[in-house]
């Protein structure tokens, strides 16, 4: 169906529809400042001498690890990050989220992505009651109508 998204390999997961539920955001959430990141063009191989590091610091990476079998191979940070520094993940973490509900609904940990998210983050329902009318597929598609840091 068009506008639907699927997640390779969730036969049981019902395809994600983008909601047309809108909200209007709750005045008791901040949102903190973007972290500006100038816009850089891809290096190109002569202008790193051919090394991972001088391509990472050039491609405007600020952080870049290696894990493999649950080691640490390689960490790196750039542009004054370390490991403390909070880093936006952009639609990696919407990636990894909805992996991870499939395989809590795959464990029966959860039963829908049609269930409110306040069942499992229990804080947004003491924060602001809306809350509850947004579901777990809301958020996986970032379309709770929320705006700022909440998807």
């Amino acid at each position: 169906m068009p506008g639907q998204v699927r997640l390779q390999g969730s036969r049981d997961i019902p395809p994600l529809a983008p909601s047309t539920t809108r909200l209007p955001p709750p005045a008791s959430i901040s949102c903190p400042p973007p972290i500006p990141t100038p816009p850089r063009s891809t290096p190109s191989r002569d202008s790193t001498n051919g090394s991972l590091e001088h391509y990472l610091d050039a491609s405007g990476t600020t952080a870049f690890l290696v894990i493999h079998d649950d080691e640490l191979l390689y960490e790196k940070y750039f542009d004054g990050y370390d490991k403390n520094s909070i880093q936006t993940s952009f639609w990696i973490a919407k990636s990894f989220a909805s992996a991870l509900v499939g395989i809590a609904i795959d464990e029966g940990h959860i039963k829908s992505v049609d269930e409110p998210i306040t069942n499992y983050i229990f804080e947004l329902r003491e924060k602001d009651k809306r809350f509850g009318s947004i579901t777990i597929r809301n958020f996986l598609t970032m379309s709770s109508g929320r705006t700022g840091c909440v998807a």
